[in-house]
Parts: C-alpha cells; sequence; structure tokens
C-alpha cells in the first residue's frame, strides 16, 4: 500500500448511501464517478476533505481470499470472517478491529459492537463465510489410505468428547468415512430431566496435513455428504485398536496420563496415553507405556483371586474400558 493510499470498508449507511470510516475515525465519501458503487473493500486516494467529512476516489481492492489454512484455524477464536460484497472482512475481537488479508492480517479500521454504520454487517451470523472455511480445510485434508491412520484419528476424536460438544454425557454410536477423508461421527448426548429425550447429533472432522491435527467442520451436515462415497467404521474395531494401543481420556500438555487403581488393599499406577496428544507420542513414551501395562497385568491376575459373586461389580474398575474411559 502506498503512503497516500487508503484502504476503506464501504457500507450502505442512512439512505442506503455508501460510506467508511477511516483509521482516524473520519467518515469518507466516493466522490462521483468514482468507481465505488457498492459495498465492499475499496483501495483509495483522498479528492477533496470537508470539515464533516472526505471524499475519495477508489478502485475495488483484491481481498477475496481467506489466509492459509494454519493461520486460519489458528486465529478462529479470536477472528470471524465476514463476507461483504466481493470482499472478505475479519473481525478481530482481541483487537476490536476490522481487517483483510493481504499475507499478513491489516487493519482496516476500529470497530465497536454500538457502531451505527458497521453493526448491521456483523451483528449477526448471514455473512460469516463458516461453509468457506470448511470447504478449504476439506480441500486441503488428507485422504485415509492408510488403516493404521484412519484408526488413530478416529480415537484422537473418540477420546476428545470435548470437540463433540459434549464433555461427559456423550456416546459415539456409529462412524464413517465420506470420500476417504471426512469423518461422519453419530453420538447420543444424553439428558436427565423427564422431559428431555436422548438425542441424537452428527459432527464431521478431517485430518489436516500441515499442523497434524483434527479439526471439526463446524457448519457441514449430513446432506452435505450423503452422495460421496461412504464406508462404515467399526466400533469394535477402533475400540480395539484403542485398548491394543493404551489410548485413552486425558487432558493437559503431558504425552501421558497416570491412573490409580485400587482393589482389596492393593494398588497400583498404570500409564496411559493422552489421548489429545496421540500425534505427539514417540516411540520412546510408547515403550514406556507398554511397560507399564505389562506390570498392570500382572496386577491383574494377581487380584482376581480375591474375586467373588459379591464383589464381581467392583472388577469393572480394572476393565480396560474403565481405566481408559472409552466413550463407547
Amino acid at each position: 500500500m502506498s503512503k497516500n493510499e487508503l484502504v476503506l470498508l464501504f457500507v450502505e449507511g442512512k439512505g442506503g448511501k455508501l460510506c467508511a470510516r477511516g483509521i482516524d475515525g473520519r467518515i469518507y465519501l466516493p466522490n462521483k464517478g468514482s468507481g465505488i458503487t457498492k459495498a465492499g473493500l475499496y483501495s483509495c486516494t483522498i479528492f477533496r476533505q470537508m470539515p464533516n467529512c472526505t471524499f475519495v476516489n477508489g478502485t475495488p481492492k483484491e481481498a477475496s481470499e481467506l489466509p492459509p489454512l494454519p493461520t486460519l484455524i489458528g486465529n478462529l477464536k479470536i477472528r470471524q470472517y465476514f463476507r461483504i460484497g466481493e470482499s472478505i472482512i475479519i473481525l478481530n475481537f482481541d483487537k476490536n478491529m476490522l481487517e483483510y488479508w493481504d499475507s499478513d492480517f491489516k487493519r482496516i479500521t476500529d470497530f465497536r459492537f454500538r457502531d451505527q454504520l458497521y453493526q448491521k454487517y456483523f451483528a449477526g451470523e448471514r455473512s460469516i463465510v463458516f461453509t468457506d472455511i470448511d470447504k478449504k480445510a476439506m480441500d486441503q485434508a488428507i485422504s485415509f489410505l492408510d488403516d493404521h491412520v484412519m484408526k488413530m484419528a478416529m480415537s484422537i476424536i473418540a477420546i476428545n468428547r470435548t470437540a463433540l460438544g459434549s464433555p461427559s454425557n456423550s456416546i459415539i454410536n456409529n462412524v464413517a468415512v465420506f470420500d476417504n477423508k471426512i469423518f461422519a461421527v453419530r453420538y447420543q448426548v444424553r439428558y436427565h430431566f423427564d422431559h428431555c429425550k436422548d438425542h441424537n447429533s452428527y459432527a464431521f472432522f478431517v485430518f489436516l496435513p500441515d499442523s497434524h491435527e483434527i479439526f471439526r467442520l463446524n457448519y457441514t451436515t449430513l446432506e452435505d455428504v450423503c452422495n460421496l462415497p461412504c464406508e462404515e467404521l467399526s466400533i469394535r474395531e477402533i475400540q480395539d485398536y484403542m485398548v491394543l494401543h493404551h489410548i485413552g481420556i486425558g487432558y493437559g500438555e503431558s504425552l501421558t496420563i497416570e491412573r490409580e487403581v485400587n482393589f482389596k488393599n492393593e494398588e497400583t499406577t498404570v500409564e496411559i496415553v493422552n489421548g489429545d496428544k496421540l500425534l505427539s507420542v514417540d516411540e520412546e513414551t510408547e515403550k514406556r507405556v507398554e511397560e507399564s501395562w505389562k506390570e498392570f497385568e500382572e496386577f491383574r491376575k494377581r487380584i482376581k483371586k480375591y474375586a467373588t459373586a459379591k464383589n464381581a461389580s467392583e472388577l469393572k474398575d480394572i476393565t480396560n474400558k474403565h481405566i481408559l474411559r472409552l466413550p463407547f
């Protein structure tokens, strides 16, 4: 951007007339015949400065692309993306400003939700380009040709019930892969109120290559994928995979989680893989977890001598499903 160039977001103000607010807080109006003909982002030069406003000439500013996917996803918590005219405008919640993307986030002007000029464009969700973000993620997602990688990715989704929108009261009922890369998870949220019944919901995910993370497609529905090739995954196979590799529900930054097990005055500690960090687990960590489970198996064999018909229900505390907190 040259020294004299202004990048302004023009929208319809009172009476449908186009106007913009600059970084300096001034109101800018299009000069007659300026080429500023509809809402959107424009590259402008000053034509005439008046006491209460400034008239400018302008040409449409190329700002129709979203940032690269890793940058886009890394900023979803503090930025939302809107389409105004042909331009994608970014609302930065952290710094209360409007931005556009041009190799980096570039400031347009400050923003407050009480802003009468821009409020109607950013107050609702009608302009947010969620579907564009989902499409970009799907286009770049990894295809799961490898059965091991597929089950590993599904394990991450299964243990991370927060990603499904229900941390503790959800059970995964069915899993399918569409187009060999889009995971569809049907899960059941159980409410404990008399007036509520069990509710089935769907969540869709892809595995991203650059960041090596699972990304939820927030605005993809079953109708969007139902015509794509589909392969159903066996819940039992995924569960067996997680048990075999000792993958469980865990939180925090640690690669592994220690579970304490007590039974009839005997106790031990077993180490499991933190499913949230599954993609970061190295060979040394895998070996350490495997050794821990070998010791745990010896513990289980030893305490089975205490098993009776009366305390059989207590033995569930030493099952694989209980130790790993499997959500199936």
